[in-house]
């Protein structure tokens, strides 16, 4: 067993509800076996989301569509390649018999230069590699541009498309952003932008205002109006802000405890 791996099971072991000698790891909420559908929507599908999450703070495209078990198995098969594992060693981990179809399945990963292999040995290690750059500025919380989003659609006369909102909330932080805020992204826009979507994204989900209207406009609903009306006023007060984790080329290895998508 690999020691990241131990590390997270130890920490699951640690704070799970059935932990008994005949239970299972990773049981259903009622302590049943889980079958492929449920561990496909129930926890890969999470994982995949909170990942993409991760990725889209950090401006980077998010994993491509059809992530499976099987395909987490060719990761982790992958990043032991990388990292110089011997052919035998994989070759017991995946349960294959023989080490030459391993190889042939993923020779192509041993071309990693010496500072991935290094990131990729502390990740498997379970080992934290600490960033030496300089702390990156801070940004708005997504959270803080939630009810913006609604008084801007409620200015608007409770319907209005996407970019007409945003438009107006960028009117309303206008001054208020900070450098990271206005930073501009490869795409060209400005960092704010893409996080007011994704504040969007999160206030659909709690049915604060849905898509209606044939020309792709948005609605405030009856909760999103309840919500707005129990919302201070409109102040200029500064906004609270969030940390954005570091770039790709500066990720650390996760902390013991934390769950491995791969």
């Amino acid at each position: 067993m690999l020691p990241a791996l131990r590390k997270v099971l130890v920490a699951h072991k640690a704070r799970a509800y059935r932990t008994g000698p005949d239970d299972l790891v990773f049981p259903t909420g009622t302590g049943g076996r889980r079958d492929k559908d449920n561990l496909r929507s129930r926890v890969i599908a999470a994982a995949l989301r909170r990942a993409d999450q991760v990725l889209l703070e950090r401006d980077h495209l998010p994993l491509p569509l059809g992530i499976t078990p099987h395909k987490l198995r060719h990761t982790f098969a992958s990043i032991l390649v990388a990292i110089g594992k011997d052919p035998r060693t994989v070759m017991e981990a995946l349960g294959h018999t023989d080490p030459k179809f391993t190889l042939k399945v993923y020779t192509h990963m041993m071309a990693r230069g010496d500072e991935e292999r290094r990131r990729l040995k502390a990740l498997v290690a379970g080992e934290r590699v600490l960033a030496v750059d300089a702390p990156l500025p801070e940004v708005v919380a997504l959270d803080d541009y939630e009810v913006p989003i609604l008084r801007g659609l409620a200015e608007l006369g409770g319907k209005a498309r996407k970019r007409e909102v945003v438009q107006a909330v960028g009117e309303e932080f206008a001054g208020r952003h900070g450098t990271r805020d206005l930073e501009r992204l490869p795409s060209g826009q400005p960092r704010w932008k893409p996080r007011v979507g994704k504040a969007w994204i999160g206030i659909t989900q709690k049915g604060w205002i849905e898509a209606g209207g044939a020309r792709g406009e948005w609605k405030l609903t009856k909760i999103g109006r309840a919500k707005l009306a129990r919302s201070p006023v409109a102040s200029t007060a500064a906004p609270r802000i969030a940390e954005v984790p570091p770039p790709a080329d500066r990720i650390e290895a996760p902390e013991p405890g934390l769950r491995l998508v791969a």
